[in-house]
């Protein structure tokens, strides 16, 4: 399995991982962190309003439906990319 990082400075494997990045942006994460890889939750310090949020832009954005029991494992931004990527891709 591979996934790349959403960065500005990189080029995008695809639309989607320029929308992700966009995303979380959007929610007041900075360029380093989204990056970095750490956890949203207990390294970036979102709450979980700030999860929720980025899983309905997530789910507007993609038009998918993100399964409440699957919120969890959404846990940093490679996890995110590549869960985003294989839902819109099946």
């Amino acid at each position: 399995m591979y996934y790349y990082y959403v960065t500005k400075n990189t080029c995008f494997m695809n639309r989607n991982n320029e929308l992700i990045y966009r995303i979380l942006r959007k929610i007041g994460l900075r360029s380093h962190e989204i990056e970095s890889g750490r956890d949203f939750k207990d390294d970036l310090g979102l709450d979980s309003i700030e999860i929720i949020y980025m899983v309905n832009l997530l789910e507007s954005k993609f038009n998918i439906s993100i399964p409440d029991q699957d919120i969890p494992y959404l846990k940093n931004t490679p996890i995110t990319v590549n869960y985003i990527n294989k839902r819109v891709s099946a």
